[in-house]
């Protein structure tokens, strides 16, 4: 089940709308059809309007990522840069599980017989009152090359909220939401 939504006015240059989050979901295909893997990162947009990008290296640390990801807030908030928007970019397994096929980004997948391979973009912003979220299915095929299927999901600048791991794990950029940086 496939869901767009846009902002409701014709707002900024918000990371969590589609038109951004499209580009970043396109060069990772490109990237993952010519290197075989992504590089996971963090596009971050402070609320003085400047953005930055951050490549991160998460191999080592899978169990500590919140811990990552608010020393990441915590060095920017000491730094006077007040983050606004934050969206993650990975490469993931994930497991469709149950008869209504729900999504699960939350369990041992790699250890799950019918795990499944995504690229998935999740974000929002500081209040937790947007989200975006995007679940780019593919397989590969016998020479390692990706095929994408359609996006399992992809919800833009929404209303609301989403809970999965990786949303957590943004909630720690942001001082006021991560309980590591009271």
């Amino acid at each position: 089940m496939t869901r767009r939504r846009e902002p409701l006015s014709g707002e900024d240059e918000s990371i969590l709308a589609q038109a951004f989050v499209e580009g970043i979901l396109n060069q990772a295909k490109k990237s993952l059809t010519k290197e075989g893997a992504l590089i996971p990162g963090l596009f971050l947009r402070f609320k003085d309007g400047r953005s930055q990008i951050l490549p991160l290296d998460l191999r080592e640390i899978v169990a500590a990522r919140q811990i990552y990801f608010a020393v990441i807030g915590l060095t920017f908030h000491r730094q006077g840069k007040k983050i606004h928007e934050a969206l993650f970019l990975d490469e993931i397994l994930y497991v469709e599980a149950g008869k209504n096929r729900r999504l699960s980004l939350d369990i041992a997948t790699n250890l799950h017989p019918k795990h499944r391979e995504a690229i998935v973009i999740v974000g929002h912003n500081a209040p937790r009152t947007r989200y975006t979220m995007v679940v780019q299915p593919f397989w590969r095929d016998r020479d390692q090359q990706p095929v994408f299927e359609p996006p399992r999901i992809a919800v833009y600048n929404a209303f609301g909220s989403m809970t999965s791991a990786p949303m957590r794990w943004l909630d720690h950029l942001f001082p006021k939401r991560s309980r590591l940086s009271n």
